[in-house]
């Protein structure tokens, strides 16, 4: 957006306001307008407190909506967070049933980035049952993927398999193909929780027959996560291969989660006892999650590093053997 036309939306609105009669219509016309525009943050900001106190709620609640929508895409999650919780008040307080879905699900992934796994289950939750109610069920797909990740992360393992194959009355796989790659995915997960390798590796197997369709990104998540399996398994060649293999592809993507890799390769070295490597992948792995906002995998990362410190410790004690 050129920068003439950086506030264009906010004087509109400031001058519809000053109007002896002011018509809302117009004022709604404009800030879609803007939002459709991608108007600046700040001046979405400015906008929202312009209009806190008129009587126009629908737009309040697609402006608070755009502004938590702008901080999750730069991994703001708490502030993001806020946003959307005014948005959501206002749309139950007005009944707008269908605008809930949408803030349900983000608040939703709000609390899974920040790791607040039960509260997020609340929410996708929340958008289940609310998408049931309204036959509308423009986001239940995306809320039943989120679901089963935030059920893997409580490892409520036998909870995320049962919406995972309960997706299979609600997927047109043609027309869902994302969801589904990442639904397989998460499956194969699950069956390595549960201690089930060889049947993982064979969901893996299954979505590597075809790899055109596969993005990328998520072609460097199926690389990583079989990695992650021949670790379990103790085949370290063919753990670093998977995790070169991962690392290459991911290193061509912006924001590819190049970090999830170099914290899940660290273990490999640190099983090998390449403690050099080690640290240079955890080091450089939390320096790009503490950008991203990425808490998970900087407890991850943090989890590591205290069982590498502590097998220093016994090796200086003579108490480790390997």
């Amino acid at each position: 957006m050129s920068l003439l036309k950086k506030k264009i939306y906010l004087e509109k609105v400031k001058a519809l306001l000053s109007m002896s009669s002011i018509n809302y219509s117009d004022i709604e016309r404009v800030v879609f307008e803007g939002i459709s525009d991608k108007l600046p943050f700040e001046e979405a900001k400015e906008l929202a407190k312009l209009l806190e106190y008129s009587e126009i709620p629908y737009v309040k609640v697609k402006l608070y909506k755009y502004l938590g929508d702008s901080l999750i895409m730069t991994s703001n999650f708490q502030e993001a967070f806020v946003y959307y919780t005014i948005a959501l008040d206002i749309a139950e307080e007005c009944s707008f049933k269908e605008e809930k879905l949408q803030l349900y699900n983000n608040i939703g992934v709000c609390k899974l980035r920040e790791v607040q796994y039960e509260e997020a289950i609340y929410y996708f939750n929340n958008v289940l049952i609310l998408s049931n109610n309204l036959k509308n069920y423009s986001v239940y797909k995306r809320s039943i993927y989120n679901l089963a990740l935030a059920y893997v992360s409580v490892f409520k393992i036998d909870d995320a398999l049962r919406i995972i194959n309960s997706m299979g009355n609600y997927l047109d796989i043609s027309e869902n193909r994302i969801i589904y790659l990442k639904m397989k995915i998460l499956q194969a997960q699950c069956y390595e929780e549960k201690g089930l390798l060889k049947r993982a590796v064979k969901v893996y197997n299954e979505l590597l027959l075809d790899t055109r369709d596969i993005p990328p990104l998520l072609l460097g998540n199926i690389y990583n996560n079989i990695a992650n399996n021949m670790l379990l398994q103790k085949r370290y060649d063919r753990c670093r291969e998977f995790y070169d293999k991962a690392y290459a592809i991911r290193s061509d993507i912006e924001d590819g989660d190049i970090s999830h890799v170099l914290i899940n390769s660290a273990s490999l070295y640190l099983e090998i006892n390449d403690m050099e490597e080690f640290f240079k992948r955890i080091e450089k792995g939390l320096e790009l999650c503490r950008r991203d906002n990425d808490y998970e995998y900087i407890i991850n990362a943090l989890l590591k590093l205290e069982t590498a410190y502590s097998m220093e410790y016994l090796w200086k004690i003579g108490q480790l053997r390997i």
